[in-house]
């Protein structure tokens, strides 16, 4: 991202950005990938149990870069303020992945269930599925909320030269 002034800037990072979601541009992203894990073993009553589950989580946070050429310390001092707001917005996201897998460990652990393995394992993974997506409606919801982090402050005020 380039610019002498905030507008340039934030004109800039709205230009150049790769982050682009239905149509719309965005200075930052927070991916959560999720590789869920595990294996099944029949019990004596006929039932099934989880056993070596795992949850590998990779959180991924994309951040504009300023390209610094001369800008005034004004300038610079607001693109950190803007910059650190952004990351702790697009952190918030990536917590809330830390916090979906440790739900998801937790509730696959020692988990079983009075059924085949076969039924169990469909069953509990359309529920694995269903608490990942249920995670896509919650950063939806905190985007929703703070308008893409804008009410933290993760916008660039005008004005700054």
């Amino acid at each position: 991202m380039s610019g002498s002034t905030t507008a340039e800037i934030s004109s800039s990072v709205f230009k150049n950005t790769p982050v682009v979601m239905n149509g719309n541009r965005f200075g930052a992203v927070t991916h959560n990938q999720f590789n869920t894990g595990y294996s099944t073993v029949s019990t004596a009553s006929g039932g099934c149990e989880v056993k070596n589950a795992r949850i590998v989580l990779n959180s991924t946070i994309v951040l504009p870069n300023l390209v610094r050429n001369g800008q005034s310390p004004a300038v610079l001092a607001e693109w950190e303020r803007y910059i650190g707001a952004l990351r702790a917005h697009e952190q918030m996201h990536a917590n809330n992945g830390k916090y979906t897998a440790e739900t998801l460990i937790s509730r696959l652990y020692n988990f079983r269930a009075e059924m085949p393995c076969p039924s169990m394992r469909a069953k509990l993974d359309q529920a694995v599925d269903r608490l990942i997506n249920n995670m896509g409606a919650w950063d939806q919801q905190l985007d929703s909320q703070t308008e893409h982090g804008k009410s933290q402050g993760a916008y660039l005020r005008p004005g700054f030269r």
